[in-house]
């Protein structure tokens, strides 16, 4: 009795029922957003913070979609020695346009970048290779920031295409996508039980530990807003943490979208 009782307590509550087999995917058309990416994570040296802001519109193109993405707005803050690095690729992205190909399921199909991009990242990567703050790193250090870079610097466009992709993908990553007993299942497989419903919205939740044999453990929490109309994720919150040798770290990767401002 008393067993079952703790287990109440700590399973989660069963979800609600489903608002339609499907998911929606009937993104506002011609309407700019604004998408608002948030990366916080716990650094040996401190806590490095940065936010990314996208300017995103749809527009119907024959039976899917066109989606055009610019970067309006980058900040970071953290250690300084490491804050040039760690924002490296987002800052080489800065003013970048996309535009994307999605079809009426909301699968991206194609994703174009600007015909400067790679001159771009060849120009953040140079300044970095000459950054005070990087040839003052240690000797095995800054070795390993070179590797890093070369490899950067030798992306092929498809790996390109793939990190540009992961920024398009979670605001769709629910479109169209099956329901059952109150679970969303992603096409990756990941299962988001419906937690709460209020007016045009979903709150969903997910989460997973493990652990391996030498004591270290992952655990990753996701918390999401689905706009039951539209099929867009408009809030997105992830907590990871990790633990290993003795050391306890966690990363927070938030995602919020709004309408742009009128005439923004």
């Amino acid at each position: 009795m008393l067993l079952a009782a703790a287990l109440l307590l700590v399973a989660p509550p069963a979800p609600l029922a489903c608002p339609a087999a499907f998911m929606a995917f009937a993104p506002p058309a011609g309407s700019p957003l604004i998408v608002e990416r948030r990366i916080e994570r716990e650094l040996g040296q401190g806590i490095f913070v940065q936010r990314i802001d996208y300017r995103i519109r749809f527009m119907p193109a024959g039976r899917g979609w066109r989606l055009q993405m610019q970067q309006v707005a980058q900040s970071a803050e953290g250690p300084p020695e490491l804050l040039r690095l760690l924002a490296l690729q987002d800052e080489s992205n800065e003013g970048e346009a996309l535009d994307a190909t999605l079809d009426a399921d909301g699968a991206v199909l194609g994703i174009s970048e600007a015909p400067d991009a790679p001159a771009r990242l060849a120009k953040a990567i140079a300044r970095l290779r000459a950054d005070p703050a990087v040839a003052a790193r240690p000797e095995k250090e800054r070795a390993q920031i070179g590797a890093m870079l070369d490899r950067l610097a030798a992306l092929p466009p498809e790996e390109r295409a793939a990190i540009n992709r992961g920024r398009i993908a979670r605001l769709v990553m629910l479109a169209k996508r099956p329901c059952s007993e109150g679970v969303i299942t992603t096409g990756e497989g990941a299962r988001y039980r419906i937690a709460a419903e209020s007016g045009d919205s979903l709150v969903l939740e997910a989460s997973q530990q493990s652990s391996a044999a030498d004591g270290s453990a992952l655990s990753i929490s996701d918390r999401i807003t689905l706009s039951k109309a539209t099929g867009l994720v408009m809030g997105f919150n992830r907590v990871t943490v990790t633990e290993a040798a003795g050391t306890r770290r966690m990363a927070r990767e938030t995602l919020s979208v709004r309408p742009a401002e009128t005439g923004g």
